[in-house]
């Protein structure tokens, strides 16, 4: 798999840059399953591309605020305009960024990022490597190739749901693209949650409906692995946090982020129905 861009005709404004995101419906990644839908990855993915283009020279040492929402579904043939601005007049934030997905004038996805200069860093207690059974990670993070399964192994230690996290291969869409690398590692991680922590069959939809990261803006490149913080569902709505550290060593790991995905856990039955109100909604507002 080869790196490959995934925005096009960009387009400057004063304060603002917006740009069409490129949907390979064939990409062994970003589609590797059959998916009725433009994956969430994606549009993070275009957004974070814009939000570089931005504040070039990322600082190695700091860190990145993201909060997304998730309005609608993209279709896999809508036309779907990315734009990142400067916030309104009067943020005292140097590096606030609006965030917008859009298809026409209807939003998709919409949020802020905030980067920061330095990275918060707090240590905990070295945790166990590999403590108790292995979880099938592959078949509960819904990854249908082995190679984009980014969760090296889970498993339940006191309580507690952990996993590794694995770097994918060189020529992989994500291989150059660390922090994008650690979202979908979390996000895996989230879909692995849903299974493992709340008893969800594995046949389940997951439909996201907000983003909160905390992260690096050059993540570690090896021996991190995340820790499910286990807050308790809410309705249909299931919180899937986590933390995220790098082993450090002398007993201390540090904390290098955190990420929480706040979802719809829905059989496929339940899903459909999502699908054909939503879908109902948009041709009526068209």
């Amino acid at each position: 798999m080869a790196y490959k861009s995934i925005l096009n005709g960009r387009v400057q404004s004063p304060g603002k840059t917006a740009a069409q995101l490129l949907v390979d419906k064939h990409d062994p990644f970003f589609f590797d399953h059959t998916l009725d839908h433009v994956p969430g990855i994606l549009v993070v993915a275009g957004l974070l591309d814009l939000v570089r283009e931005e504040t070039p020279g990322p600082r190695r040492d700091g860190r990145i605020e993201l909060s997304l929402g998730f309005h609608r579904f993209c279709g896999l043939d809508d036309d779907i305009t990315l734009s990142v601005a400067a916030p309104p007049s009067g943020s005292h934030e140097e590096h606030h960024r609006q965030l917008h997905a859009e298809i026409g004038d209807d939003p998709a996805c919409s949020g802020t990022v905030v980067l920061h200069q330095k990275s918060s860093t707090r240590f905990a207690p070295a945790t166990p490597v590999r403590m108790g059974g292995s979880l099938p990670v592959a078949d509960l993070s819904h990854r249908a190739r082995p190679e984009n399964c980014f969760i090296e192994a889970a498993w339940w230690h006191e309580g507690r749901l952990l996993a590794d996290v694995r770097k994918p291969a060189v020529g992989h869409p994500l291989h150059e693209r660390p922090l994008e690398q650690l979202i979908e590692a979390a996000r895996q991680f989230a879909t692995l949650i849903g299974h493992a922590g709340y008893g969800k069959p594995v046949d389940s939809k997951f439909v996201l409906r907000t983003l909160d990261a905390d992260l690096p803006l050059m993540p570690p490149s090896d021996d991190v692995y995340m820790e499910w913080t286990g807050l308790p569902p809410k309705g249909r709505a299931f919180d899937l946090g986590m933390r995220i550290y790098r082993r450090y060593g002398d007993g201390l790991d540090e904390e290098v982020g955190s990420a929480n995905f706040d979802t719809l856990i829905v059989d496929p039955h339940q899903y459909q129905r999502i699908r054909f109100r939503r879908k109902r909604t948009e041709e009526h507002a068209a």
